[in-house]
């Protein structure tokens, strides 16, 4: 059961980057990060009401709920600018970072030393990432690195995979910060305060997109109700199996992103992607176990 669930999560991850794509050709990213949302709050409320159990709130949760969302809304920002500047297939390949990422603040912040196997781990996904344009190291051996470093959409990426690194750690605090720590009860909150701190910055700015909204008033109800299955799928999954083995299968998330890049938005250079976002998945994974 779980993997059917992990397997839906993943998959609409992949399909939701293409609605975002899609949309963010008529939507500036940060509107429509608003509007998205919105569109996903009426089911979030109704968990908070009548699914979800209200533990014990101490005042620090808020405030690290705050600072969680802050960051997130920021990533979340990062990402969504980067598919619009960028292929949803040369994009998604680096959610691999995330965990090195997480890697790295462990060694500069906790004194953590990786073993030599996630070490090798990094290397894997750095290689993945050259795999990525390896046609054009006919050009020059340097020449899939410098097509990547030279990406605004992949440098967008980035950024929001070392603050989605970095999220974790805030919300794991959150979660404790209630009697009894309570997960869901964290995420749910948090997506309330995104949907608030967003109106603040965007809710004069949506007014103009309204149209847009209501010319696909159906796909973006669609979009909030298969976010919230999927968020919902996602920790179902990890209350019923070894966290590990849900997030490896969450990660495949990149390799469905790039084959729906390529089925659904006609992105070429697929099979070239796929064997670098392959490479970085199993790095990714290896880091993370």
């Amino acid at each position: 059961m779980w993997v059917v669930l992990s397997l839906f999560s993943a998959i609409w991850s992949a399909v939701a980057n293409v609605f975002i794509k899609k949309w963010t050709e008529k939507i500036a990213p940060f509107p429509l990060l608003f509007i998205l949302s919105v569109f996903n709050l009426p089911l979030i409320i109704l968990a908070l009401l009548f699914w979800v159990r209200i533990p014990h709130i101490t005042p620090v949760f808020f405030i690290l709920v705050l600072a969680t969302n802050l960051l997130d809304i920021l990533a979340y920002t990062c990402y969504f600018f980067a598919l619009y500047y960028s292929a949803v297939s040369v994009v998604s390949p680096f959610a691999a970072f995330n965990p090195i990422f997480t890697t790295l603040l462990a060694i500069f912040f906790l004194q953590e030393t990786p073993t030599p196997i996630k070490f090798f781990g990094v290397l894997l996904t750095v290689f993945g990432t050259y795999t990525l344009h390896i046609a054009d190291a006919k050009i020059n051996v340097w020449a899939p690195f410098k097509k990547i470093l030279n990406n605004k959409g992949v440098k967008l990426a980035l950024v929001a995979q070392l603050l989605w690194s970095i999220t974790p750690l805030l919300q794991k605090k959150a979660v404790f910060a209630l009697s009894p720590p309570s997960p869901f009860f964290t995420v749910t909150v948090g997506m309330i305060f995104s949907a608030l701190l967003l109106a603040v910055f965007n809710y004069r700015k949506s007014r103009q997109y309204v149209p847009n909204v209501r010319q696909h008033l159906y796909l973006f109800i669609f979009f909030g109700i298969m976010t919230i299955l999927s968020f919902t799928a996602k920790y179902t999954a990890f209350s019923l199996q070894n966290v590990g083995y849900v997030s490896a299968v969450l990660k495949m998330s990149s390799l469905f992103s790039i084959i729906t890049g390529g089925v659904l938005l006609k992105e070429g250079r697929i099979k070239e992607r796929l064997l670098g976002g392959s490479i970085m998945l199993a790095g990714a994974i290896i880091v993370s176990s």
